[in-house]
């Protein structure tokens, strides 16, 4: 049971593993050759690890022209419905300084 829990708590809760093992198992039921098996799996996870980090280094990297842009440009929140959000979409031109966010009520308050 300990090493069960093992791995579903330090192994599963991986992503870059879970895409590996499916990987894996998408190999073996086309039934490849253990080395294609093997070199798949390893190139799987690699390229998530790899993706996950640039994605990681973007994100870092983008956060900085988040505040500034927030500073340029004062936000006010407006929670809205996904009925009259959808009308402003379609027919008003929002603003630049106003940002829609999703509120699950279902009423409509600007504040």
């Amino acid at each position: 049971m300990q090493v069960l829990n093992f791995i579903i708590k330090n192994i599963l809760t991986q992503a870059a593993v879970v895409v590996g093992l499916i990987a894996l198992l998408g190999l073996v039921l086309q039934k490849k050759p253990i080395g294609t098996v093997v070199s798949g799996t390893m190139k799987t996870i690699l390229g998530f690890l790899v993706l996950s980090a640039g994605s990681s280094v973007i994100q870092g990297s983008l956060a900085i022209f988040g505040d500034l842009f927030n500073k340029a440009c004062p936000v006010k929140k407006m929670y809205l419905n996904g009925v009259i959000r959808a009308k402003i979409i379609l027919t008003i031109k929002i603003p630049a300084n106003v940002i829609a966010i999703s509120d699950p009520s279902p009423r409509s308050v600007i504040a």
